[in-house]
């Protein structure tokens, strides 16, 4: 307490134990706090300190979800402790418990790729997640580049499903290169007297990583220069804060430096005027760090992180003070909350509607087939075959990408089928040169990708230039590939239109769709093999090696 004017210390920084001898009330006014006076037994100079800077200094809080793919069941262990984790009850339980720490200055968000990938969502085209993320709260979210895996026109119809606001800023027509219709780019949410405006923006990678003819109509340019433009008009609209979410995919090199999209974008809304965090996804893992005084992070996926940032926000200038900024990866142990009652109940009646669909069993599994995004896998072996004998191929091939789940040994259920292969994606066909084949495998490696086949072996280098990394590519038998010779090829539906960069199998002549799944291909191997007797059995592997002297680090999820 003194004379009128200027407090002149750093009220947000003042220790709640400082307290004089006897209470002291305090009176101020203020033209964004208003009127206040003390009542009752008064206040010590530590609490009335607290309410000025809760006042002048007050915290925001946002949270991050991403990459939930259809994870309303959970069911996941952790790697390292065994402890269950995820799940949608047990997400809504944590978002409840971090939101009640700062509940008027809290915004959830979510980084894209919301629905597709598991049955109890795809078979319902994504209708239970949106009401799931509905009854958590969800604030604003970004657009990933599986929600135009069953049509725009889906996604529209969920879209206008959501009480939430759906973001994609850099969704452009191809034709005149306008924003699609109906698409906002940004929102502006209310807080305690904090106006933020949350931008989002969809992956560049877009119109690659997911099936081309749904998405043949738009461009997804750069979000970073699209972001760094809007900033104004958010400020225009009334906006203190600016923060961008956005399917974004980001890593981190052995020094901590943060790279790829998610940093580009961080640098480009970066300055005293610029967007106060940049929330990622697309690449499935869990990210904290800083780009150019940009906080960023991406919060894992399926549910089995939830990401948090907390800022203490002076009001003055509306930019938060660096030192006081906060980032958290929250693992969501199901053994460390009360999962959500209500929404338990709710996962359990959708679920329960398709339980004669997703436990029917198929079969039998002697050993897990497991995944591989950097080289052979079982699983991948085990695809490759069954589309390669589907269609009475030479040759399969298929991105690693497109596996979503291992598939545990013991009974298979069409539900774990539905895990391995969420994709509605059909087995295609196409006549290609020995030489267009050595194309597609040179391009389906890379460091942090392998593809995978079946009909031949190769052995690759990752570490060698693009275009000389397969050093030998055989036949059943040893004999070599031929350039001039022309192969029945087999591969899927998303790779044939050029999903994943593998635009040379379109060159090929008769490319055809002879009407089967995928999907339908494993579950009537599956069933074959019950028939006969038989357990399905991982292949033996052999048909890929890699002569890489590297260790090789996690590929980007699509």
């Amino acid at each position: 307490p003194g004379p009128a004017g200027p407090v002149n210390f750093n009220l947000a920084r003042v220790s709640a134990r400082t307290a004089l001898p006897e209470p002291v009330r305090v009176r101020f006014d203020g033209a964004q706090a208003g009127a206040w006076d003390a009542v009752g037994p008064g206040l010590t100079v530590g609490e009335g300190a607290n309410v000025f800077a809760d006042v002048f200094f007050p915290r925001l809080t946002l949270l991050e979800v991403t990459d939930f793919h259809g994870a309303l069941l959970g069911g996941a262990s952790d790697r390292s402790s065994g402890r269950p984790i995820g799940g949608a009850a047990t997400l809504a339980a944590y978002i409840t418990r971090e939101r009640a720490k700062n509940p008027t200055r809290t915004l959830l968000l979510d980084g894209g790729d919301w629905m597709q990938g598991t049955p109890i969502s795809n078979l319902n085209f994504g209708r239970p997640v949106i009401q799931f993320m509905n009854r958590n709260g969800v604030d604003a979210a970004a657009i990933g580049n599986h929600e135009f895996d069953w049509s725009v026109d889906t996604l529209r119809a969920r879209m206008g499903e959501a009480r939430f606001q759906p973001l994609g800023a850099n969704w452009v027509n191809r034709s005149d290169g306008k924003r699609a219709d109906g698409v906002a780019p940004w929102t502006i949410l209310d807080r305690d007297g904090m106006r933020i405006g949350v931008i989002g923006l969809l992956t560049d990678e877009t119109a690659s990583v997911t099936l081309p003819k749904n998405v043949a109509a738009y461009r997804f340019p750069a979000g970073g220069p699209i972001a760094r433009a809007l900033i104004d008009s958010c400020r225009a609209q009334g906006a203190d804060l600016v923060v961008v979410v956005g399917h974004l995919p980001g890593s981190t090199d052995s020094t901590g430096t943060v790279k790829g999209e998610l940093a580009d974008v961080a640098r480009a809304v970066s300055g005293p005027d610029g967007a106060i965090a940049v929330l990622g996804g697309h690449s499935h893992n869990r990210l904290s760090g800083v780009v150019d005084g940009v906080p960023v992070i991406i919060s894992g996926a399926l549910g089995q992180t939830l990401g948090r940032i907390d800022f203490v926000i002076d009001r003055s200038t509306h930019r938060p003070i660096p030192e006081e900024t906060r980032r958290q990866l929250l693992t969501t142990f199901a053994d460390d909350v009360k999962p959500d009652p209500a929404i338990a109940a709710f996962v359990d009646s959708v679920n329960h509607d398709l339980l004669p669909i997703t436990s029917r069993v198929l079969g039998r599994l002697s050993a897990t087939l497991t995944r591989n995004r950097q080289g052979e896998s079982p699983l991948g072996d085990w695809v490759a075959d069954v589309m390669r004998e589907a269609v009475g191929a030479d040759f399969a091939f298929q991105n690693a990408g497109g596996l979503r789940a291992d598939l545990e040994a013991g009974e298979v259920t069409m539900g774990d089928v539905y895990e391995v292969m969420p994709f509605d994606n059909q087995v295609a066909t196409v006549t290609l040169t020995g030489a267009q084949v050595l194309g597609l495998v040179e391009h389906g490696v890379s460091p942090t990708n392998c593809v995978q086949l079946s009909g031949l072996s190769m052995v690759y280098d990752p570490d060698r230039p693009r275009g000389e990394r397969v050093l030998e590519i055989r036949l059943p038998g040893g004999k070599r590939l031929d350039p001039g010779a022309k192969y029945k090829v087999a591969t899927n539906d998303f790779m044939a239109q050029g999903g994943d960069g593998f635009t040379m199998i379109a060159q090929g002549e008769d490319l055809a769709l002879p009407g089967v799944l995928v999907r339908d291909a494993l579950v009537k191997d599956v069933e074959r093999r019950t028939r006969a007797g038989q357990s399905l059995v991982p292949a033996t592997p052999g048909r890929i090696v890699s002569r890489s002297a590297k260790p090789q680090p996690a590929g980007v999820a699509h």
